[in-house]
């Protein structure tokens, strides 16, 4: 069976209700404070990040922005270039010679990876191969639609992987390049002048990102519009690719933050470079930011508890020891019964009256009403078996004048047909009967005298019936010193004879056995007389159920069935069973009484 939570004492339904007026509330609070501190938290985090990656995307605007402004620097020398002589000249070469030193010198002022400039073939200093080559190059590095657009056009392109020579790396390995160009198309002559790149290294846009990223959990990155990572505050995040879902939610939540899997993004787009800046925030970050201001309130909120369960713990049980007496006195008197068990109760109110609580005057009103109960239970007690054996004398009073009749009917039978002697023999009889009855004037006789009276009635019934009633008894050794109510078998075999024979000259086998059952006696009277209907039979097996004597139907056997009952306090029982046309079994089951 499953226990309730508020089941048990008095103490524990009173503890348990101040715990939970105060848990609840306490939960309550708990969980308000803990979201509201939480959302709190995470919003400083997420405000946090963002101002972090604004700063880092500033930098790395005004980074490129020194780029192009550079290139503006730049493009002046090589319009120059492009607009020399074909044939060597001492002032062209004295100018190549100075534009080279410049526009070195600004490449390692601004660190720049390199700077290469694309030149006509006609232009002998396409030749050089390192700062200077030919237009031709460029076959393969950027699509001609890029190149081929009147006048001026200038943009950023990211080239991955590639290898650039300089006079400082002769031998480089392929890096991630990112480039500011800047062309120019001749519609009049509809060719390209010259095509200028000024390369940055992607591994310096790591490093910004690793100086304003690295020491914490959050990860940026720059992605490309193919989602290729082309730098990282991670260098293992380097050279990896984005999925479409993931670069759709970019592009969809530029300047917002958005969810994805257990981080969250913050993106802002490059503005002048194909280019996305993304903040990575994982949620375990937030988490574990959080993690000590929830221990702080765990921590508070146990300490808080475990203060108020002691308190209500020592209040309540202070409170209730006093229930707790009367509860258990009062249950130990309902177990034992006795007087000596109300002595805490009795202790409990030895003080002056005008200091009693409510529960001084209910453990003396206990103690009062015991005592009161006790003396009318003694009372009832009393009269209940005067009653008993009232009712018991009364019923066996009443057998014997139903017997005393039907006898003296046979004895007036015998008269009124000449059998004065048989008559006259019954009369003897008949006395000889009641004195075996009077003789024992207790209720409970042993079943050897009843016996005695049933044979004395089966000879006078005999004498009147031809000596048609045969009879046997069969009985365990020692069992007939047992005692039974008086008047017990008599009605059984009268009823036998009276309804078992229906003509003077029909013969009757009454059969009587007396044996052990276990701690009972079963005793069993069987005739092959007539037998009983089946609907009367029904009858009269639910009247012995009743355990009543009915005066105007089956007295005998009622009258029988109610005085075992009452004698034995209900443990007695009387059956009966019987088949039309071939004789009755009662069978009488009593206690063992010596």
């Amino acid at each position: 069976m499953k226990r309730h939570i508020f089941s048990g004492g008095f103490q524990r339904k009173l503890l348990m209700c101040f715990i939970f007026s105060s848990l609840i509330p306490l939960l309550l609070a708990v969980c308000i404070f803990y979201t509201a501190s939480v959302a709190i938290a995470k919003d400083k985090i997420l405000n946090t990040a963002e101002l972090s990656s604004r700063q880092l995307y500033e930098s790395v605007i005004q980074r490129l922005e020194q780029i192009e402004q550079l290139s503006d620097s730049v493009q002046y020398y090589v319009y120059r270039f492009s607009t020399s002589p074909e044939r060597p000249s001492s002032e062209y070469l004295s100018f190549y010679n100075y534009a080279r030193s410049f526009i070195s010198s600004m490449s390692d002022c601004f660190n720049l990876l390199s700077i290469e400039i694309y030149l006509n073939e006609s232009c002998f200093i396409s030749n050089e191969g390192l700062m200077f080559k030919g237009l031709s190059s460029l076959e393969g590095l950027m699509a001609p639609e890029e190149l081929l657009k009147t006048g001026v056009n200038t943009g950023w392109k990211l080239f991955p992987k590639r290898s650039m020579s300089t006079p400082a790396r002769p031998n480089p390995h392929p890096e991630n390049c990112l480039t500011y160009y800047c062309s120019k198309f001749n519609r009049n002559s509809n060719s390209l002048d010259y095509v200028y790149f000024l390369n940055i290294s992607c591994d310096e846009l790591s490093l910004r990102l690793a100086n304003a990223f690295g020491q914490s959990d959050l990860s940026v990155y720059i992605m490309d519009p193919e989602g290729l990572v082309i730098a990282a505050s991670n260098p293992a995040m380097e050279g990896s690719y984005a999925d479409s879902e993931f670069r759709h939610d970019c592009l969809a939540n530029i300047e917002n933050w958005f969810s994805c899997e257990k981080n969250r993004y913050y993106v802002r787009q490059i503005h002048g470079a194909p280019l996305m800046l993304v903040t990575c925030v994982p949620n375990v970050y937030i988490q574990k930011n959080t993690g000590i201001l929830i221990n702080v309130l765990l921590v508070a909120a146990f300490a808080i508890l475990t203060a108020t369960c002691f308190t209500v713990y020592f209040i309540t049980k202070t409170f209730t020891r006093r229930i707790f007496i009367l509860s258990h006195t009062i249950d130990n008197f309902r177990r034992d019964g006795e007087h000596e068990s109300l002595k805490p109760l009795m202790d409990m109110v030895d003080h002056p009256q005008n200091t009693w609580d409510e529960i001084d005057y209910l453990a003396n009103s206990f103690v009062e009403m015991s005592a009161r109960l006790d003396d009318s239970f003694q009372k009832i007690l009393h009269m209940s078996l005067s009653e008993e054996k009232l009712n018991y004398r009364l019923l066996q009073s009443k057998i014997n004048p139903h017997f005393l009749y039907n006898i003296l009917e046979s004895i007036k039978t015998c008269q009124t047909l000449g059998y004065i002697d048989t008559a006259n023999l019954m009369i003897t009889k008949l006395a000889k009967f009641y004195r075996q009855l009077l003789q024992k004037g207790d209720d409970m006789i042993t079943i050897c005298d009843e016996l005695n009276i049933v044979v004395t009635y089966i000879e006078i019934e005999n004498l009147c019936r031809q000596d048609n009633i045969h009879y046997t008894v069969n009985m365990d050794d020692g069992i007939d010193h047992f005692l039974i109510c008086k008047f017990t078998l008599q009605p059984i075999v009268e009823n036998c004879i009276v309804h078992g024979i229906r003509s003077s000259s029909q013969s009757l086998t009454i059969q009587i056995n007396i044996k052990y059952e276990e701690d009972m006696i079963l005793i069993q009277v069987i005739d092959d007389g007539n037998g009983i209907s089946p609907e009367k039979l029904k009858e009269l097996q639910q009247t012995l159920t009743e355990k009543t004597a009915f005066y105007s139907r089956h007295y005998g056997i009622s009258n029988v069935n109610a005085r075992l009952s009452i004698n034995s306090h209900g443990d007695a029982q009387v059956l009966i069973q019987s088949t039309l046309g071939q004789g009755t079994t009662v069978t009488i089951l009593i206690p063992q009484v010596l």
